[in-house]
């Protein structure tokens, strides 16, 4: 379990890291930027407590929020996402793997259902994210475009990053 925390804490400031010192920084075509750091939430233990779950999206979200300028969108997107996790990966588990310490992963939900499960968090953090950042139905098209433009974008990002971690070159040969 140790071992666990660690994991995740090397997750958590490394997705964090990556986000503001390289993503943040990245803006292909003008409009799309990834948003990687969502990754973490995604990733957490199926049986995590909400009372876990919930803070850390938000002090990531914060986090993200320090380094763009953006008054909170980041926290605000994060903890919504972290919010309907429960429920997003009870449409995705069986039955028998919802009240044990699985992670999702490829391996335990398959690749389709994986694809499914980030296409729907990055939708869920994004849709809250621009929504809170228009503030308005002005210049609405291009919001929305923006929107599912960056969705598609970032759950691409993060789908090939699973599948590499995943790929059968990548795990260890235990002896």
């Amino acid at each position: 379990m140790g071992d666990r925390i660690w994991q995740f804490l090397l997750l958590f400031f490394g997705l964090l890291a990556m986000q503001v010192l390289l993503f943040d920084n990245i803006e292909l075509f003008g409009f799309l930027t990834a948003y990687v750091y969502i990754l973490f939430i995604l990733l957490l233990p199926v049986d995590i407590s909400p009372m876990v779950a919930l803070p850390l999206a938000f002090t990531q979200g914060l986090v993200v929020d320090l380094f763009s300028s953006s008054l909170g969108l980041h926290a605000t997107a994060n903890t919504v996402l972290a919010f309907l996790r429960p429920y997003l990966l009870h449409r995705y588990l069986e039955k028998d793997n919802s009240k044990i310490s699985v992670l999702p992963s490829i391996k335990t939900l398959g690749k389709s259902r994986m694809a499914q499960y980030v296409l729907i968090g990055v939708s869920i953090h994004h849709i809250t994210l621009y929504l809170l950042a228009a503030a308005t139905f002005n210049g609405m098209g291009y919001m929305l475009l923006r929107m599912l433009c960056n969705i598609l974008f970032t759950s691409t990002l993060l789908i090939i990053a699973l599948a590499i971690v995943t790929s059968p070159s990548n795990r260890r040969q235990r002896i």
